[in-house]
């Protein structure tokens, strides 16, 4: 190598000497210029690999997505619908709800708020594990009632509303939280609205809602629908509580 090197050098004359001669202080500075200039390529080529990188950690974002599922209750029959279960006629009993939250995005969400709204005012709503008992109250904010829509262009109407934290959601993977309901003998529908959103979310679409109805059939044959409730005025709180400000709901 050093001969190549010597082979590519221009000739230097020397004014004291009677013959050609190679110069050791211009070979040094020729390597000296060939490394600076070597070190510049590799300074550039890093420079530019870390501003991809900024780049793309700052368009990056999370993108959620929710999955509802009841826990502990049969299918319905001929039904492919995830969300209709069949029940003991005539009975009242709590249903569990799995609430899947999963980030398809690449990057992960920081602390991501869950809200639930089951429909109907002043029904029993709380947080919960997988068998159905109640999570300590420092884990959860209380339900309260408050007007929601349960479709994206329906008419709000009542329901009781919960929130969750969660503090992170990486990419790649599922959290999973629970959450219960009375079911009153004669009820065969319950609509469900379940959102999540958090600060890594694109900045048009900063909430994934889910609308879902839970369809209670009879577990008998001919496994149809529940007899409907009597109609009725439904029966809403005289004074909207307010929402509290720690909590947005979208």
């Amino acid at each position: 190598m050093p001969a190549i090197l010597l082979a590519a050098l221009p000739e230097f004359r020397c004014s004291n000497c009677s013959s050609t001669s190679t110069d050791p202080l211009a070979l040094a500075s020729f390597i000296v210029a060939i490394g600076a200039l070597v070190i510049a390529g590799v300074a550039l080529a890093w420079s530019h690999s870390e501003h991809k990188e900024f780049m793309r950690r700052l368009k990056a974002r999370a993108r959620l997505r929710i999955n509802l599922e009841p826990r502990d209750a049969p299918q319905a029959v001929d039904s492919d619908d995830p969300m209709a279960i069949m029940a003991p006629v005539g009975e009242s009993w709590e249903q569990v709800i799995q609430v899947t939250v999963a980030n398809d995005g690449d990057t992960a969400a920081g602390t991501t708020v869950v809200n639930v709204h089951v429909e109907g005012a002043n029904r029993a709503v709380s947080w919960c594990d997988p068998t159905g008992h109640d999570l300590p109250s420092s884990m959860t904010v209380k339900a309260l009632d408050a007007e929601v829509a349960f479709t994206r262009d329906g008419s709000p109407s009542w329901a009781r509303w919960m929130s969750q934290e969660l503090a992170r959601v990486s990419t790649g993977s599922n959290v999973i939280v629970f959450f219960k309901f009375g079911v009153r003998a004669t009820e065969n529908r319950i609509r469900l609205r379940v959102s999540a959103h958090c600060d890594e979310q694109p900045d048009d679409a900063p909430a994934v809602v889910v609308y879902s109805t839970l369809w209670i059939h009879d577990r008998r044959p001919p496994y149809e629908l529940r007899a409907a409730p009597p109609l009725g005025k439904a029966k809403t709180p005289a004074v909207p509580p307010a929402v509290p400000p720690a909590m947005g709901a979208p």
